[in-house]
């Protein structure tokens, strides 16, 4: 089925009205309420406290004294969830109510439809997907910025179909049907197809065809006599095509036009920004992956220990109820005396006294953290460029900066600046160029060379000026006057460096009119040029062409600059010509500049108009339209007269070499992906450091398997690969194994000549052959967006080919140097210090827990708790909330230029080898809490039990648990400051705001009369000697635990060695020493 409209108000067409927030007014309490319930935490702690009110499994008397903590916790998520969506909400209201101008009219932006014709003005925002009737240009030409597309700033040329414009010529846009059959709504940004019919009555010929597809789909048939007459009939209508270059996307901003008149074709959640604006896949952390499994582990614990309690005291009950006649239990209560019956009471009630074995409290105490990790990285002006700040996008992936393994990279505009400066150019096999003059930059050109000059007077060097005119017509840059002064638009850097190269040499692009007539300036001549075709420049085609008329002599010419890849092997040059340019490119590619092959052919009359017969016919296909253009492009394309070779360079961002150095010397494995020579590729490598002249580096260029597996066979330090062999290994098994195993032994991979789609097939043969490592991937370039969603940590640069990596991406930064400060600063310290939070939760919860097992020794097992309920749910979301999450935010280990330094690569282990999150820890942690949860509940049950009060009473159970409560509520608290590297007045504060609040709330409860636990405790148990002695004991002896074995097993001190300052002299040596090896 295809879309169509030439009518408005049609009801199945979406609404222009936009809704990106999730609740509304009404449903977000309940649908809010039911989202946290279904979190399998929240929902488990649910259960528990529905489980509480039975009173026979209670041991709150009844009441569900969880809720408590799941109240307060589901209500923290309950307001970042709405503050959040509220966000979204106004934003949603902000756009829905802009307006624009309907037939003279202002309307809502909400309140457009599809068939409706708008008006823009200059500098406004497009409503809605739109096409293109006419402008304010004769032409009806127009100009829009689509930096919220995909952040390039810009601007683009966007065309009236010419058949349009003739129809419209009264600009009569309210008055004249047209009819428009197009495609579907979908996600391409860059591709749209459709036919026009200047005829409104061939809507009702259109809808006849939908009805017959919609009948011949369900008969399973692909066509019928009916519909092969129906669409000769509408050939017969008057009709044109429409491309991407006809469409103006919502979203886009009109420039430097007064107006324009645009047909809406697609609406709200049809538009093409929004169909782009799914959010991206959720990543998991190695600490979230390796939660899921610990939780797992303590709650099967948990189900052991209550089947072993429960079944523990049903047997001693069984063997000994005639002996508790103290308890004064009915004697035909059968139900007592069952002993299946017991067993699943017991183990209810176990379940409850040991519910904080999963804890609730550690999902939100994590969230909160990394928020804040966020938000301190982004203050941290360390961590910005130009004013542009470290955006953390993916908060729950900050610990993982501090495990990666891998590095993958683009090359330009990653490790380059992506700022193109000329510096030479060969023609006739003469490369001219003076690098040894040293002379300031002048609009991005570097060009020095006095012989070039001198060849431009002599005649017999036509060639020169030839490429000077193809530099000068074969682009895509886009020319306005600003106080009549021509400056140009430019789609990528290097037209820019290319343009004024040949501006520089008195050849200058200076206008193109309504009739596409191009004004040159050829030295103090102007020469006249009609541009009949402009094939742009796309990655996959790696050239651009332009088809032009030389009015001079009335001759077709088709201009093109490209790839060599391409080029070279499309020319008609004689061999020799053919050798001698191969040998400028070895030259500048060993250089590290990034070159261009320039060539021509001559057009006949009759060839040209052939091709553009079909070419035209082409256009009006909706079905495999592209796909029958580029087969037409690459039958035209061809046969050039190779005439020079352009060279420009792109200088590296600061800091790249000694950056990936340190990189390297932190046992992190650092591929580089580029769609430039292998020789171009090997040179910006010793240039950034990804290669040293120490490496062995072995070169993968061959296409035959058998080549490539004795290729790989070679030891090796470092691999660099072309795009060629990479796609014959990735689908051959044995290949692909074979280039794992080598690769994960080298240093450095270079990955060249590869396109867009291959990166990302490269992230993901890694992440599949080698799963336990963390892979990170970098770049700026909306080619990179696949690989950077591909990788576990995805990092975009907001640079000159604009934000739409960035906006992909799990953080954004400025330039590439700031990635050392995300993995060796805060993503090797937020690793470290979110393990300790995980495991310290664990340890603070059993603390709490396992003294009433414990204590269940004394009695048989019996389910009776040792702590008061209100206070025993107050434990992790009062009394030790703050403290674990103001050291997981201001703790470093080491000053922040020691872990930025990283001298010798020894800090950055503690995450490559996983040594603070592992089995290993996470035992060690538990064995700890158990042990200490002994020595509290001994200690004090045989001190305090024996202990006579005042009044000559022994002390119950109750007071023995309130002072073990009160231990572990201090040792918890504690626990932070004997782990804690760096001691701030922070902390300090939340430590004693964590225990006063214990001793407020105590005080309070202790005035209630019916909380019988806590009535008076301060007399009846803070007055008494032993429970000091005790306190100290228990406090002084576990600490020491504490200390020893944070010594034992956690500190890192030994691997502080002195800072020396980088090598630069070594660093400049690599650099020079640049061997090239088979």
């Amino acid at each position: 089925m295809i879309y169509r409209t030439c009518r408005s108000n049609q009801s199945k067409y979406c609404s222009n009205r936009i809704q990106t927030s999730k609740y509304t007014w009404f449903n977000f309490i309940p649908k809010n309420l039911f989202e946290q319930i279904t979190k399998i935490p929240n929902f488990y702690f649910l259960v528990l406290s529905i489980i509480q009110t039975i009173p026979v499994l209670s041991n709150s008397g009844g009441q569900p004294t969880i809720l408590i903590q799941l109240s307060i916790i589901m209500f923290v998520s309950m307001i970042k969830d709405f503050y959040e969506d509220y966000k979204r909400k106004i934003s949603d209201k902000e756009e829905n109510s802009r307006k624009t101008e309907i037939n003279g009219q202002k309307v809502h932006w909400q309140d457009i439809f599809v068939g409706q014709i708008v008006k823009i003005y200059n500098n406004e925002y497009f409503p809605a997907d739109v096409l293109i009737l006419g402008s304010s240009q004769k032409k009806g030409n127009c100009f829009i910025e689509t930096k919220n597309l995909d952040g390039e700033s810009n601007l683009k040329l966007k065309l009236t179909a010419s058949e349009i414009l003739n129809y419209y010529q009264e600009l009569d846009y309210y008055n004249k049907n047209i009819c428009l059959e197009y495609d579907l709504p979908n996600t391409l940004l860059y591709s749209f197809k459709g036919t026009g019919y200047l005829d409104g009555s061939a809507y009702d010929q259109l809808q006849m065809k939908e009805q017959l597809l919609s009948k011949l789909q369900k008969q399973k048939l692909n066509h019928s006599e009916e519909l092969i007459q129906l669409q000769k009939f509408l050939e017969n209508f008057n009709k044109f095509s429409v491309d991407a270059n006809n469409i103006i996307l919502r979203g886009c901003q009109l420039r430097n036009t007064e107006y324009i008149y645009g047909l809406v074709i697609y609406t709200g959640h049809d538009t093409k920004i929004m169909l782009n604006s799914i959010r991206p896949k959720y990543k998991k952390s190695l600490l979230e992956n390796g939660l899921g499994y610990q939780i797992l582990f303590l709650f099967l614990f948990e189900i052991v220990m209550c089947l072993f309690c429960s079944f523990y005291y049903s047997t001693w009950y069984r063997d000994n109820k005639n002996e508790l006649y103290y308890l004064e239990i009915p004697k035909d209560n059968t139900l007592e005396d069952n002993y299946g019956y017991n067993v699943i009471i017991k183990i209810g009630t176990w379940i409850l006294i040991f519910a904080k074995f999963v804890p609730i409290s550690l999902f939100v105490s994590l969230e909160i953290t990394k928020l804040i990790q966020g938000i301190v990285i982004y203050l941290d002006e360390r961590c910005s460029k130009d004013g542009i700040k470290c955006s953390v996008q993916s908060s729950n992936l900050i610990e993982e900066l501090g495990v990666i393994s891998y590095i993958f990279s683009d090359k330009t505009g990653t490790l380059t600046k992506n700022i193109m400066v000329f510096k030479q150019i060969c023609i006739n096999g003469i490369s001219y160029g003076d690098n040894s003059i040293d002379k300031p930059i002048i609009d991005f050109v570097d060009f020095h060379d006095e012989t070039f000059i001198e060849n431009m007077q002599n005649k017999e060097q036509q060639n020169i000026h030839l490429n000077l005119i193809i530099l000068s017509l074969c682009h895509s840059a886009i020319i306005e006057f600003v106080d009549g002064k021509p400056e140009y638009t430019f789609t990528s850097p290097d037209e820019l460096a290319l343009l004024n190269f040949a501006k520089s040499k008195g050849y200058q692009y200076k206008s193109i009119d309504d009739s596409n007539i191009i004004t040159l300036q050829c030295g103090d001549n102007d020469q006249k040029y009609q541009m009949l075709y402009n094939l742009e420049f796309d990655s996959s085609r790696k050239r651009n062409s332009v088809i032009v008329r030389n009015l001079q002599n009335n001759q077709i010419m088709m201009l093109s600059k490209g790839a060599d890849s391409f080029m070279m092997g499309n020319s008609c040059a004689k061999l020799d010509e053919d050798d001698q340019y191969k040998t400028c490119l070895y030259d500048y590619s060993i250089k590290g500049l990034r070159c261009l092959v320039l060539g021509y052919k001559i057009i006949s009359e009759k060839d040209y108009a052939d091709w553009n017969q079909q070419y035209r016919q082409a256009q009006y296909q909706l079905e495999d339209r592209e796909l029958k253009l580029r087969e037409l492009q690459d039958q035209f394309e061809k046969d050039f007269h190779i005439i020079g070779i352009t060279a420009v360079q792109d200088k590296l961002q600061d800091n790249v070499e000694i950056t990936i150095k340190a990189f390297r010397d932190a046992g992190i494995k650092v591929w580089v992906i580029t769609g430039d020579k292998m020789e171009t590729a090997i040179n910006i490598g010793y240039s950034c450091q990804l290669l040293s002249s120490k490496m062995k580096l072995v070169q993968i260029d061959q296409t035959d398997p058998i080549r490539i597996l004795e290729q790989l066979e070679q030891t090796t330090d470092a691999l660099a690969i072309n795009g060629d062999s990479f796609q014959i290994i990735v689908n051959d098994q044995q290949l692909t194994q074979k280039l794992i195993n080598v690769s994960s032994k080298c240093q450095s991979v270079l990955c060249c000549r590869a396109s867009p789609k291959q990166k990302q097939e490269i992230v993901k043969l890694v992440i599949s052959h080698i799963p336990n490592k963390s892979c990170l991937a970098i770049g700026d370039g909306a080619n990179d967006v696949s690989m950077i969603s591909t990788a576990h940590v995805g990092v975009g640069i907001i640079g000159v080919e604009g934000s739409q990596a960035a906006r992909a991406a799990d953080f954004a930064i400025g330039e590439f140097q700031i990635l050392r400060n995300l993995l060796f600063v805060y993503g090797r310290e937020a690793y470290r210090k979110n393990s300790q939070l995980i495991f310290y939760t664990f340890y603070k919860n059993i603390l709490l827990v396992f003294p009433q097992f414990w204590y269940g020794i004394y009695s048989y097992f019996s389910g009776q708790s040792l702590f008061d309920a209100i206070i025993y749910q107050l434990y992790n979301v009062i009394y030790t909330s703050s403290p674990i999450v103001v050291y997981a935010v201001f703790d470093f280990q080491f000053s922040y230029n020691t872990l930025f330094q990283n001298e010798g690569g020894k800090l950055y282990q503690i995450g490559l080898k996983n040594t603070k999150f592992n089995n290993f820890q996470y035992s060690r942690w538990l064995l700890q809490a158990t042990f200490e949860s002994i020595i509290i509940t001994f200690f004090f049950s045989q001190s305090l039990d024996n202990t006579m009060s005042y009044y000559g009473k022994n002390y119950c159970f109750y007071w023995t648990g309130m002072a073990i409560y009160g231990v572990i509520v201090v040792l918890a608290n504690l626990k932070i400051i004997v782990m804690s590297h760096d001691i701030n007045i922070i902390g300090f504060i939340s430590y004693f705001v964590m225990l006063a609040a214990y001793l407020v709330s105590l005080t309070i409860f202790m005035k209630i009369r019916s909380y019988d636990w806590l009535y008076y405790i301060y007399d009846k148990l803070f007055v008494v000697k032993e429970f000091y002695l005790v306190n100290l004991l228990v406090i002084g002896s576990t600490s020491l635990i504490d200390y020893g074995l944070l010594k034992l097993f956690d500190d890192d001190s030994s691997d502080l060695i002195e800072i020396a300052p980088p090598q630069v002299n070594q660093i400049q040596q690599d650099s020079e020493q640049m061997p090239l090896s088979k």
